[in-house]
């Protein structure tokens, strides 16, 4: 429910044109507003460190096999999802705090805030910081919803 309610703030509090541009945004967590902003390579140097090791966490859900008819997007979705509910919401928000100057002065005041706060925050940066994604994820509910779960290579060229 959270993250619904999260979403839904997010369409209702910037356009697509601010996302793409990836403006600056506040975020109140805990009670104090941060001011997330497009950093200098310099300054998102930790940001980048912890991200290369999410993103290593996030490519062990991937099956370890070429034969993509075995791939069952469904399945593949649902562990995604439930990376996602657990250990990747954790480091997604450690991505944030890396990511935020502000955020690396508080961090324990920001990891002992509300939960809903916490998760909207994490939501608003992963589209700030990847605003290409939620196309993406729109894209996969789409496929989710579709007739066909498992994707198939086979008889693509007959």
């Amino acid at each position: 429910k959270a993250i619904e309610e999260a979403v839904a703030r997010l369409k209702s509090e910037r356009t697509d044109a601010q996302v793409l541009a990836r403006e600056a945004f506040d975020v109140s967590i805990g009670g104090r507003t941060y001011t997330v902003r497009v950093l200098s390579f310099r300054e998102s140097k930790a940001f980048r460190a912890v991200l290369d090791g999410a993103i290593k966490n996030a490519m062990r859900l991937l099956p370890r096999t070429t034969d993509t008819s075995e791939i069952h997007l469904a399945e593949l979705i649902g562990q995604v999802m439930g990376w996602l509910a657990g250990p990747g919401l954790d480091e997604l928000v450690e991505l944030m705090i890396a990511y935020c100057p502000e955020m690396r002065e508080r961090r324990d005041a920001i990891l002992d805030a509300r939960e809903d706060e916490v998760q909207a925050a994490a939501l608003r940066f992963l589209e700030f910081q990847f605003p290409l994604l939620k196309a993406a994820a729109t894209r996969a509910m789409a496929l989710m919803g579709g007739a066909a779960a498992t994707t198939s290579t086979g008889g693509a060229a007959r």
